[in-house]
């Protein structure tokens, strides 16, 4: 999920078959470790795509949990060991580990974000915030430029929404855009 916030799909996919690889290589070569792992990162990705809340990342662990869960459940009627007293304590911990894995994520953006001077749509969303000093500022010291900046915010959104662009990105920049002067 993190590789997937602050870089991109391609990159996740990547990320995901290598980890998977490794983990599975750890835990003695088992297929299905692989699986499981790999369709939990792949999933967990695509569910913070365009992560601008969040509560996204949150529900992304729920997903994720939930997809483990039926991960767990298949691997025990596989295997015929459906009624053993393990399976709850694994049920729990699949779906405990898709949420800690979004709260971890969620820690950890904010440290990325400072180390590596990047701004993800998280980021995006607290410089959007009308509360925002500078957008305070700006309203106070020239309405018109204010006024301005946010009509042609709603203007390049939906611009970027037709073309595909990130249009988060477009509004926080129009809000700046007349900053300077």
């Amino acid at each position: 999920m993190l590789v997937r916030i602050v870089l991109n799909s391609e990159v996740a996919i990547v990320y995901s078959l290598l980890v998977s690889y490794f983990s599975a290589m750890l835990m003695g070569n088992q297929l299905f470790y692989f699986i499981f792992t790999f369709l939990g990162s792949i999933i967990g990705a695509h569910k913070v795509a365009r992560c601008e809340q969040r509560n996204i990342l949150l529900k992304a662990g729920m997903t994720v949990g939930g997809i483990n869960i039926l991960m767990i459940i298949s691997s025990y009627l596989i295997s015929g060991n459906f009624l053993k007293m393990s399976l709850l304590f694994d049920l729990v911990m699949s779906f405990l580990g898709g949420v800690l894995a979004s709260v971890l994520v969620l820690g950890i953006i904010p440290i990325i974000e400072s180390l590596f001077a990047y701004t993800t749509d998280i980021k995006l969303l607290e410089l959007a915030n009308m509360d925002h000093p500078i957008l305070k500022d700006l309203i106070l010291q020239a309405p018109g430029t204010y006024h301005h900046s946010i009509i042609v915010g709603s203007l390049v959104e939906g611009a970027a929404k037709s073309i595909a662009a990130n249009p988060l990105l477009a509004r926080v920049s129009a809000y700046y855009h007349d900053i300077g002067k």
